[in-house]
């Protein structure tokens, strides 16, 4: 990880003014941001071995920030001016006091907006990274030559992402001959800790260990440690515009249906043939004959009849 760092030749410090505005930017970015959780993994370079553990990093706001591993199984936690490191294997929780020195808010940079304290005890400058996808920037952290207190490194180097700001690598030089390399996962910032992942469970039987004395002795239902955070709750989503109504549509007016065809006429009947037509016809009178009754004319009764209906079917 030291080629990595040397192999930065690139990094180039900023002017005093782009680094004032770099912070507003930094501090901007991070306004919003209630809680933020991410995976990470971590390599510790010592001279004679490297160790390797991954976990996760949950940072809430104001100032809490939590490191869970799981091989080996570790908690610390630090707020505010306090710091937690709880190893269930052996069954011992070290409680510590960070001192209330603007020196104790390097645990936090990487993710708080408020840097006003840090700039007081330690020296930033920006640097440039080319080649790196992820992000262009960084920040190089070093303790004041004139501050007179024990630092608690050499230098941190915090690679961050372009979109947010938020940190990507943690480069941490702690001396000549030790230093730690954290990678962070894309962090999820909308994620709304329930209270006791803020919290440390100690099992019973656990040694809660203060200024290297054993002040007591968890019981047998275990603990949770410290007091938990609880977030403001989320600010209510703005409501969905209303949908717009469909569009009319104008509907074409049905053409006037077509009036009913006029009934066909009935056929005109047959013409009939002349001898027919004389056999219908009723016969000449004949002589008067005074004593003789009248007769009918026989085709007149149950035959055709020579009126409109002739021609038709009954």
């Amino acid at each position: 990880m030291t080629a990595l760092i040397l192999s930065c030749a690139c990094l180039l410090a900023a002017p005093e003014g782009d680094v004032d505005a770099f912070f507003r930017e930094f501090a901007a970015k991070r306004d919003g941001i209630a809680a933020l959780q991410a995976a990470f993994t971590q390599k510790t370079i010592l001279p004679d071995e490297t160790l390797e553990a991954s976990g996760t990093i949950l940072f809430v706001k104001p100032r809490r920030i939590v490191f869970r591993t799981d091989d080996p199984e570790r908690v610390t936690l630090v707020d505010n001016d306090r710091g937690y490191e709880y190893d269930p294997e052996i069954r011992q929780l070290q409680m510590f006091d960070i001192e209330d020195n603007p020196r104790a808010d390097i645990f936090f940079l990487g993710f708080t907006n408020d840097i006003t304290r840090l700039r007081e005890a330690y020296d930033l400058t920006l640097f440039d990274v080319e080649g790196e996808p992820k992000g262009k920037r960084g920040i190089r952290i070093r303790p004041k030559a004139d501050s007179g207190d024990e630092a608690y490194f050499i230098e941190v180097n915090l690679y961050l992402r372009d979109k947010d700001f938020l940190p990507h690598r943690i480069h941490i030089q702690n001396d000549a001959e030790a230093q730690v390399v954290i990678e962070v996962a894309e962090p999820d910032t909308t994620v709304r800790p329930e209270p006791k992942q803020t919290q440390i469970f100690i099992a019973e039987k656990t040694k809660i260990v203060e200024n290297d004395r054993v002040s007591e002795v968890v019981g047998p239902e275990g603990r949770w440690i410290p007091d938990a955070i609880l977030l403001p709750p989320e600010p209510p989503k703005p409501a969905a515009a209303p949908a717009a109504p469909p569009a009319a549509v104008k509907e074409t007016p049905a053409a006037p249906a077509e009036p009913p065809a006029a009934p066909e006429a009935p056929p005109a009947p047959a013409e009939k043939p002349e001898a027919e037509k004389a056999a219908d016809a009723p016969a000449p009178p004949g002589p008067a004959d005074d004593d003789a009754p009248a007769k009918r004319n026989p085709k007149q009764i149950g035959g055709k009849k020579s009126s409109q209906d002739a021609g038709t079917d009954r």
